[in-house]
């Protein structure tokens, strides 16, 4: 094995590691607001960041299909995070938007994992911490072509 090669696994058993830590406290972080699901979180951070939207254009954001979203959508619609209307440019189309409620909602969730990454990385300054976001973005890039790094998910599915 080459060197590089070794390196890359070592990043690749890193990531998974990081991956499976992400995935649990975000799952933490998500129960203590009642209700919300990882995958809710995800959808209703595309609508904060992208405004309204079809449905579709939320599923291939979040890279699931289209039925993923439209299962979604049932509970956040009922919930009042989240609402849809017909598309003024095509009549056929629904447009999803999130409500005051969602935001709020959402708001809540980020700033609790904030505060608790925040204890976490006490040790860490912010050069450093600004330093590690820009990697991680710019591997999201590499890895990712297709998606623009401000579609990076920290909490999602």
């Amino acid at each position: 094995m080459s060197t590089r090669d070794a390196a890359i696994e070592e990043l690749t058993t890193a990531l998974f590691s990081l991956t499976r830590g992400i995935r649990s406290l975000a799952h933490r972080e998500v129960v203590r607001v009642e209700g919300l699901r990882r995958s809710d979180v995800a959808l209703l951070r595309q609508l904060v960041e992208h405004g309204a939207q079809r449905p579709g254009a939320v599923a291939d954001r979040l890279g699931v299909g289209p039925s993923v979203v439209s299962r979604q959508l049932t509970s956040l619609v009922a919930e009042g995070l989240v609402t849809r209307r017909t598309d003024p440019a095509d009549g056929r189309a629904d447009l999803l938007d999130i409500t005051e409620a969602g935001r709020a909602r959402l708001a809540e969730l980020l700033a609790g994992f904030v505060a608790f990454l925040a204890d976490r990385l006490e040790g860490w300054d912010d050069a450093h911490i600004a330093e590690t976001a820009r990697i991680l973005e710019e591997l999201h890039g590499s890895l990712n072509p297709c998606t623009p790094s401000t579609e990076l998910e920290g909490t999602a599915s």
